[in-house]
């Protein structure tokens, strides 16, 4: 089954160690805000983990192969090819099915590097028709296991933006200026008209990044 999220408002809540996670709070709209910007961060270091349908991806034929856009992908809903004024819908062949048939097919013979390749009868490698943005794919891309490292990055870096703009007053050098200590912990503090303080850079930790390292995507091509 596909993944929908990375990690429910719940659970987050309970990362947080806010009271009553299933409950709903006054702080719930700001936490999905924050979960919606550390899924960007967590999809553009990893690919894509929620399922995301691209409809109509247009890609140059000539070659035998193209090379899908958004990773990594979980199936390809179909392929089209450009003959000037007529459109073939290819078929779906596995790379070594024994009865392809099919003069018209392709396969998804990489999902995680989104390679799809024109086929033949007998699953012979023939390239797409030439063409300028004369194939058209549509797929479906994500995950169907949820990577413990994105979980942990998804979570420690909502509880760091959290932490940093609705519970203490630090000044941009991220160190706790004066009367901080009376204020940490404290909800909506107002860090520079009651205190002078101005609130640390909501950046994104180099060390939540290094947890992603060993499973990033490639580089796009196309």
């Amino acid at each position: 089954m596909a993944i929908t999220e990375i990690a429910s408002l719940t659970t987050v809540k309970t990362y947080l160690r806010i009271p009553n996670p299933s409950a709903a709070n006054q702080d719930d709209a700001t936490i999905q805000i924050l979960m919606d910007a550390a899924r960007v961060v967590v999809e553009r270091e990893l690919g894509h983990i929620v399922a995301k349908t691209i409809t109509a991806e247009r890609h140059n034929g000539g070659r035998s192969e193209v090379w899908l856009r958004e990773l990594p992908v979980l199936y390809v809903q179909g392929v089209e090819e450009g003959w000037g004024y007529y459109n073939q819908e290819l078929d779906d062949q596995e790379v070594n099915q024994a009865t392809a048939l099919s003069l018209f097919a392709f396969s998804l013979d990489n999902p995680k590097e989104g390679l799809v390749t024109r086929r033949s009868a007998g699953n012979v490698l023939i390239p797409f028709v030439r063409g300028r943005n004369n194939v058209r794919v549509d797929y479906v891309a994500g995950r169907l296991e949820m990577p413990a490292n994105a979980v942990l990055v998804f979570c420690e870096l909502v509880a760091y933006w959290y932490r940093n703009t609705q519970l203490r007053a630090v000044n941009s050098a991220g160190t706790l200026g004066q009367g901080a200590q009376t204020a940490f912990g404290a909800l909506n503090v107002d860090f520079t008209r009651t205190s002078g303080e101005t609130s640390i850079n909501q950046g994104i930790p180099e060390g939540l990044l290094a947890l992603l390292k060993d499973d990033r995507r490639r580089p796009i091509i196309g």
